[in-house]
C-alpha cells in the first residue's frame, strides 16, 4: 500500500514537471516568433498558418478549422508571368508576396471578416502588363482566392479601371476611318458593310452578323455579335480580327475586367452570367442557369430575365435589366437587387427599391462608386450612388421629366437627348450614342456636367421629297462624317470605336 502511495506521488510529480516544461517551452517559442515576426498573431500561431508562403501549403488546410476562425486567406492566381517576379500588395502593405512564376498565391497574413480587401501590384517585369481581376472587394466567411492576374508581354496596354480605359483623351477634332494601317481596302475599319458572316480575317475582309457590343482588355477590342453567340478579337494595330471559340448560343451583354470576359448568355429564356480567361481559355458559370425570373439568389439558385448591359468594378458585376439594378458578387456569387423592382417602369429617382427604371441600353462605371445608366425611353443618363445604403439614383444629364429633343447645356439637366444608348470614357468625358439625333455627344464628368456635340450629323425629323422620293436627309456639311445606325462605342488606344450594328461593320474616329 506505501508503494503503491509513493508510485502515485512520483508519476503526479513527474507529470506536474513535464507539463510545467512544456510551457515554458512554449513562451520561448511564441516569444521567438513575435521577434521576429512583429505582425504576427497569436491565431496564426496556434493554427500554424504563419509559415503558409503558398497556395499548396494552404490547400490542405482543414476546412473546418479554417471556417471556425474569426480571420481568412487572400490569394488567387498568375497565369502568362516571365522575365522576372511580380510583387502583390494586400491593403497598402499588410501583407507582401513576391511571385516568380505561373501558379497560385496566397498571402501570409489573414484578414477579418466582414472588412474589406484590396490588392495591388508593386512591382513586375519590365514590358510586361499585368491586369487583375477582383483585386478589391468585401470579405465576408468565406475565403478570397480569385484574385487572379493575367501577364502579356506588350508595352501597347492601358490599364483598365472599372472595365473602361481612363487614361488618356479621344481626339479633339474627330475624323472618322481614315485607316492608319494597312490593310486599307475601303474606307471602313473592320468588316463588309452590309455583308454579314462570321469569317475572320484582315480589314474588310473579317464579316460580322450585327456586331451588339464591344468591349477592351486595354489593347485588343472583343465585339460580339448577338447571334449566333460568336465573340471576336480585333487587333488594332493590324485591323486583324479572329474568333473565339466560346460555347455559348446567343450573347445579351458582356464586360472585360483585363483578365476574364463576362458574358451574359441565354438559350431557351434560360440566362447564365459566365466568364472566359482571356489567358487560358477556361469557361465556367457564375450564377443562372435554371431560373427564367429576376431571383435573387447565389449561383444556379439567382435568375435572370433580361440584361441590356453589365459593368464589372473589382469583385462586383452590375447588369441592367427588366427594370431592376443587380449585383453579382464573384466571391460569394450572390445576386442581389439593389435599385428598381422587376416590370415596375418608369423613371422615378430615389433609392432602392423604390426607384424605377424604363428602356435601359447604356450602362457604365465611372468610379467604384459611381454607375451611370442610360434609357431610350426617358431620354436621359441617371446616376447611381453605390456609397449610401439603400443606393440612390438621381438624373445625371439630360431631362428630369424625361423630354427628347436636341439641344447642348452647360449644366448637363439643361440639355435635351434623344435615346440615348452605349456609353463608353476617357480620363475625364463620357462619350455616349445619341441614338435618336445621330450624334455621339460628350459629356463632362466635372460639375454641372456640360453636354455638347462630338460627332455626327443630325437627321432631318421631316423627309424632303426630291424627284417623288422620299428621303431623310443629313444636316451635313462638305466632308462631315455620319452615323447610320450606332450600337455600341468603346474608347480604346486613344481613339473612338463604334460598331453600326445593321450595316455589320466596326467604324474608327481619331
Amino acid at each position: 500500500m506505501k508503494l503503491a502511495i509513493q508510485f502515485e506521488m512520483k508519476l503526479s510529480f513527474n507529470l506536474s514537471s513535464i507539463s510545467l516544461l512544456l510551457t515554458f517551452v512554449f513562451i520561448l517559442l511564441l516569444n521567438h516568433c513575435i521577434l521576429e515576426n512583429p505582425k504576427t498573431n497569436l491565431i496564426q500561431l496556434i493554427l500554424g498558418l504563419n509559415s503558409i508562403e503558398s497556395s499548396e501549403t494552404n490547400a490542405d488546410a482543414d476546412p473546418e478549422i479554417i471556417d471556425s476562425r474569426d480571420v481568412i486567406r487572400v490569394g488567387g492566381s498568375i497565369f502568362g508571368l516571365s522575365g522576372g517576379t511580380i510583387r502583390l500588395s494586400l491593403n497598402d502593405g499588410l501583407s507582401l508576396v513576391d511571385i516568380a512564376e505561373d501558379g497560385n498565391f496566397i498571402f501570409p497574413d489573414l484578414l477579418e471578416k466582414q472588412s474589406n480587401y484590396s490588392v495591388e501590384i508593386l512591382q513586375k517585369p519590365t514590358a510586361m502588363h499585368c491586369a487583375g481581376s477582383s483585386t478589391f472587394g468585401s470579405v465576408f466567411e468565406d475565403d478570397i482566392l480569385n484574385v487572379d492576374f493575367y501577364c502579356q508581354v506588350s508595352d501597347s496596354y492601358q490599364a483598365l479601371q472599372n472595365g473602361i480605359i481612363r487614361v488618356g483623351s479621344a481626339p479633339i477634332n474627330p475624323i472618322i476611318e481614315n485607316p492608319n494601317s494597312l490593310p486599307a481596302l475601303s474606307a471602313y475599319y473592320s468588316g463588309s458593310i452590309e455583308n454579314a458572316g462570321s469569317d475572320p480575317g484582315l480589314g474588310n475582309l473579317a464579316k460580322y452578323n450585327s456586331p451588339k457590343g464591344m468591349e477592351t482588355d486595354g489593347y485588343y477590342l472583343y465585339i460580339f455579335d448577338e447571334t449566333p453567340g460568336i465573340i471576336r478579337k480585333l487587333d488594332p494595330s493590324f485591323r486583324k480580327v479572329i474568333n473565339l471559340e466560346i460555347p455559348v448560343t446567343k450573347i445579351e451583354a458582356m464586360a472585360i475586367d483585363g483578365v476574364y470576359t463576362y458574358i451574359l448568355s441565354a438559350q431557351s429564356g434560360i440566362r447564365k452570367l459566365n466568364r472566359y480567361h482571356l489567358g487560358t481559355g477556361n469557361f465556367s458559370t457564375i450564377a443562372g442557369g435554371i431560373l427564367a425570373d429576376d431571383m435573387d439568389g447565389i449561383g444556379t439558385d439567382a435568375g435572370f430575365s433580361q440584361v441590356y448591359g453589365m459593368a464589372v468594378s473589382g469583385s462586383n458585376i452590375y447588369t441592367i435589366g427588366n427594370n431592376t439594378l443587380r449585383k453579382i458578387d464573384l466571391n460569394s456569387k450572390k445576386v442581389t437587387t439593389i435599385a428598381g423592382s422587376p416590370g415596375n417602369a418608369g423613371n422615378m429617382n430615389g433609392s432602392g427599391q423604390n426607384v424605377q427604371f424604363s428602356g435601359n441600353r447604356g450602362i457604365i462605371m465611372t468610379n467604384s462608386k459611381t454607375i451611370l445608366i442610360s434609357s431610350i425611353n426617358y431620354h436621359n443618363i441617371r446616376k447611381v450612388d453605390l456609397s449610401t445604403n439603400p443606393v440612390s439614383v438621381s438624373t445625371f444629364v439630360g431631362s428630369p421629366s424625361g423630354e427628347m429633343g436636341y439641344s447642348n447645356a452647360i449644366n448637363g439637366i439643361d440639355s435635351l437627348l434623344k435615346s440615348p444608348t452605349s456609353m463608353t470614357a476617357d480620363e475625364d468625358t463620357i462619350y455616349v450614342i445619341d441614338s435618336g439625333n445621330f450624334k455621339i455627344r460628350k459629356i463632362s464628368l466635372i460639375q454641372p456636367y456640360e453636354v455638347s456635340d462630338y460627332f455626327g450629323c443630325m437627321k432631318n425629323p421631316v423627309p424632303i421629297i426630291s424627284s417623288g422620293i422620299a428621303t431623310n436627309e443629313l444636316f451635313c456639311s462638305l466632308g462631315d462624317g455620319s452615323l447610320h445606325n450606332p450600337n455600341d462605342i468603346i474608347f480604346a488606344d486613344n481613339k473612338v470605336f463604334v460598331s453600326e450594328q445593321s450595316k455589320h461593320i466596326i467604324r474608327k474616329i481619331d
